[in-house]
């Protein structure tokens, strides 16, 4: 798994992650690099996400998540699994 720079780390609360404050832009950046890095498309990482979730994915809603727009625990989860993306500390 990559670390995530400070920017992007979940902040903990309760001794567990909270995905609702991670710093969204440095997540999109993050995801854009890896993506690069893995020579993976959106279109991939949205069908991998829609197979590991089993919830409707498309880059209409990566593009969201990715910017704050929507915070959805288990899709960011995925994201972070699939591009092997270390979103704990």
């Amino acid at each position: 798994m990559i670390a995530i720079d400070n920017h992007y780390k979940a902040f903990k609360k309760g001794g567990e992650n909270d995905l609702a404050k991670i710093n969204d832009s440095a997540f999109g950046r993050v995801v854009k690099v890896r993506l690069m890095e893995k020579n993976m498309t959106q279109e991939q990482l949205c069908k991998a996400v829609q197979e590991r979730t089993g919830k409707y994915f498309d880059s209409s809603y990566l593009w969201k998540v990715c910017n704050g727009v929507l915070k959805t625990p288990d899709i960011v989860s995925a994201i972070c699994e699939i591009m092997e993306l270390d979103n704990h500390e």
